[in-house]
């Protein structure tokens, strides 16, 4: 055994080099890591439009889930919601706690069983653990489970003057009566006919623009129409009336008569004054439909799970709804690139496409002269949005393709 005062010795021999390396030591950094939120999530197609059904009747359709992401994505929840969630039913892949590879999906099998006549509404909530949650919205619209018969627009139809004994043309009516079932079930048309004192005055003709003309006995599947052209032809001179009657299968309101008047006349109805001279012009040309953007995208986009390009989006919705893009990306020597998305147009709310442009010009430190600036076209991309903070880019720059996920960048 050593002697007691070499032991005490050691003991303050290794204290004084523990503080020693305390003090000259570098300092250990504990972090803790967590996953960063570069996964997204859509729904295709983006919502449930369930067919018109019968109370008592189902209809179905399928919906997926996708991870538009680059890791997997975990769903958290996923449940059915809203004002009329008892009317739907939900099945399929798609689970509590599901975890979905990157570029993969689980599919949702959606049905619809009405519990009252009109639309009906909810939605598919999904929250993720990685992801923006999600909602699927659910539309139905709910039949009464018997055949309906449309109520017609008008009682009575005044066709005017027409000269005795001349036939109207047969392929165009003087007026068109649309046959719709409203109901849930099948609706036939027992009869139609004219009926009452000048029936015979009174014919039926061409339904007009290529529209289907109703037949004796004909069966209306829900919610489809048929129509009935009319024409007068009187055979004698004066006041001439009949009514249009239609029965059918409805067990509410079987039937309706619409009244018909005219005015028979030996010789023809004087002409209309002719128009005014006017220079001839051709007719205005028709504009097409406005498609406006449905968020503001404006923001600094990119991938957080790859750093160091970003795509800066200037969207001008308040005003013109154009939008212009400024992408930063490394060419393939490392060196950054910057290209700007220009000259668009929205293909849809959630999609705008546009060309890409290169620009080079005179060095930043010399004066500048304009002759030196290049404004080159090198591709094109296309900018497709899920939501208001996810979507994806496509692009073809200098004959390569590719799609890159892009969600907002936050700080």
């Amino acid at each position: 055994m050593k002697p007691p005062k070499m032991k005490a010795a050691r003991i303050r021999l290794a204290l004084v080099f523990g503080v020693l390396f305390c003090l000259i030591a570098p300092p250990v950094s504990v972090q803790a890591q967590g996953g960063g939120n570069n996964t997204t999530a859509a729904f295709n197609p983006t919502a449930f439009l369930a067919n018109a059904t019968a109370l008592g009747d189902s209809t179905s359709g399928t919906v997926s889930l996708i991870n538009l992401g680059s890791s997997s994505l975990t769903i958290t929840t996923i449940t059915l919601a809203g004002t009329n969630a008892s009317d739907f039913g939900m099945s399929g892949t798609c689970a509590n706690g599901l975890v979905i590879p990157r570029g993969n999906f689980c599919t949702l099998q959606m049905t619809f069983s009405p519990t009252a006549v009109g639309q009906r509404t909810a939605g598919v909530d999904a929250t993720f653990a990685n992801a923006p949650s999600l909602t699927l919205p659910l539309v139905g619209s709910g039949l009464l489970a018997a055949p309906v018969l449309s109520s017609p627009t008008v009682t009575h139809i005044d066709f005017g003057s027409a000269q005795v004994g001349v036939k109207p043309i047969s392929n165009v009516a003087f007026a068109t009566i649309a046959v719709t079932n409203l109901g849930g079930r099948p609706l036939t048309l027992n009869s139609f006919g004219f009926t009452g004192a000048n029936a015979a005055d009174f014919v039926f003709g061409s339904a007009n623009r290529g529209l289907s003309n109703c037949i004796q006995g004909e069966v209306l599947n829900p919610i489809s129409t048929c129509f009935i052209g009319l024409n007068f032809s009187p055979t004698a001179v004066g006041a001439r009336v009949a009514n249009l009657s239609l029965s059918s299968n409805d067990p509410v309101t079987p039937g309706y008569s619409i009244a018909l008047s005219g005015i028979g006349v030996t010789a023809p109805p004087p002409p209309p004054p002719p128009p005014r001279r006017t220079e001839s012009r051709p007719p205005p040309a028709i504009p097409p439909p406005v498609i406006r953007s449905t968020f503001d995208f404006t923001d600094l986009w990119g991938n957080a799970a790859e750093p160091g390009w970003s795509l800066s989006i200037d969207h001008h919705r308040a005003t013109t709804d154009v939008l212009v893009a400024f992408w930063l990306i490394y060419d393939v020597d490392g060196r950054d690139v910057w290209l700007k998305l220009a000259d668009g147009h929205w293909v849809d709310s959630l999609k705008y496409t546009g060309t890409l442009h290169r620009a080079t010009g005179p060095a930043f430190n010399v004066p500048y002269n304009p002759n030196q600036f290049v404004d080159a076209i090198v591709g094109s991309a296309t900018l497709s949005f899920v939501d208001v903070n996810s979507g994806t880019l496509s692009f073809n720059f200098n004959g390569i393709s590719g799609l890159k996920a892009i969600s907002r960048l936050t700080f």
